[in-house]
This record gives structure tokens, C-alpha cells and sequence, in this order.
């Protein structure tokens, strides 16, 4: 009886311990040298079967851990214009300090912990000439440049790609009007994202405000 030795190879103990089949004979190997992490595994008819990466192209949909959790991450998503989640409604504001206007809870499907990156979009119009101002935030905290716009007759489209999103984050929409005299209006807040592997996944938002 023939009986193989699996090593891994894990030098800063990641848990990066990927297979690979250098000999192309069908039979799964284990890294065992740095250089043979370009060779991962991953699913590229989304058949749930494993594949093997013959380049390092191949990597582009590779399992892989950058974050440093200790466990891979299969696929994620990616900005796109790919519509996941809105709220059309007008809002208005005529606050000079921060307001948060739009909320969504992030609710991630199995096998993925975190999304790193989603695009943001939104629509908003100055009460008068003081202007509008508007950012992306993470759980209460900025993550976005700050928009603006001073246009008072039309609505200004806007857009940022920001991440990374974990499991029950929140994804908020902060606005400042520059009048407190004057509403300033926000509508068709958007998230959009795609999944940047072509695996059944699946991620959904919450929206609380």
C-alpha cells in the first residue's frame, strides 16, 4: 500500500495552505514552497467542483486570505453597477450638522466574511446657494470624500466606491445642509456591487433608517 504525505506549507501560520497540481495528473498536491501559491484552487464553471489554476492569471479567482482572519475567502464582491439595494425615497434636510439620512444593515450570505467593495450612489439638490454636502460612512464613521453640490434646481448624481463591509455593518449615507433656512433633498440612494467570482453567493442589506 502506497501512502502519501500531505505537508502545508504555512510559514507566517496564516492558515494560507493552498492545493495545486503541478503534474497536471488529476491528483491534488500541497504547496510546499512560496512560489507554488501562484497554483490555487477554485471553481471557474461555478459547478462547485474545484478546479485547478494552471497560471497566475488563473489567481484572479483564487481562494485567498488578505486580511489576515485565518480563513480564505471565496470570491467577494467588487463595485459595480450592478443594483443590490435602494431606498428612492426624497429625504430633506435643513440641519447644518451631520444627519443620517439613509441606513442599510449588511447581511452577508455563508461562506463570505466581508465584501470589499460596494459603489454607492445618490441624488441630491441644494436649498439654496450654501449648498449641499454629503458622505458615505461606515458604522458612524466617514469613509468617503465629501460631495457637494449648490445646484438648487436639479438634482446632482453622485457616486463612490468605498469597503470593505463585514457582516452586520452599516452601511450610512451622512447629509449637511448649508442652510438652516432652506430644505437641501437627497433621493435614489443606491448600493451596488457584483460578485467577483461566479459562485451562488449571496448578500442582502437591511435598511433601518
Amino acid at each position: 500500500m502506497t501512502h502519501t504525505i500531505i505537508r502545508a506549507y504555512d510559514p507566517r501560520k496564516l492558515m494560507w495552505k493552498e492545493t495545486y497540481d503541478p503534474d497536471d495528473d488529476g491528483v491534488i498536491a500541497i504547496a510546499n514552497t512560496e512560489a507554488d501559491m501562484k497554483k490555487a484552487d477554485w471553481d471557474t464553471n461555478s459547478d462547485d467542483k474545484i478546479d485547478v489554476a494552471k497560471t497566475e492569471a488563473d489567481m484572479t479567482k483564487a481562494e485567498y486570505d488578505p486580511n489576515n482572519y485565518g480563513f480564505p475567502v471565496v470570491g467577494t464582491y467588487i463595485p459595480s453597477d450592478d443594483l443590490l439595494a435602494q431606498d428612492e425615497t426624497e429625504k430633506t434636510t435643513v440641519k447644518g450638522d451631520w444627519e443620517c439620512l439613509y441606513e442599510f444593515v449588511v447581511e452577508l450570505g455563508e461562506g463570505i466574511p466581508i465584501a470589499y467593495g460596494l459603489r454607492i450612489k445618490w441624488e441630491m439638490k441644494a436649498g439654496d446657494a450654501n449648498g449641499v454636502q454629503a458622505m458615505v460612512a461606515r458604522n458612524g464613521v466617514q469613509i468617503s470624500d465629501i460631495k457637494s453640490t449648490t445646484d438648487i434646481t436639479n438634482y446632482v448624481a453622485f457616486q463612490v466606491d468605498v469597503g470593505s463591509f463585514r457582516r452586520r455593518d452599516r452601511i450610512q449615507l451622512w447629509v449637511k445642509s448649508g442652510s438652516t433656512s432652506y430644505e437641501s433633498y437627497v433621493r435614489n440612494f443606491k448600493i451596488c456591487g457584483a460578485f467577483a467570482v461566479k459562485q451562488v453567493k449571496s448578500i442582502s442589506f437591511t435598511q433601518t433608517v
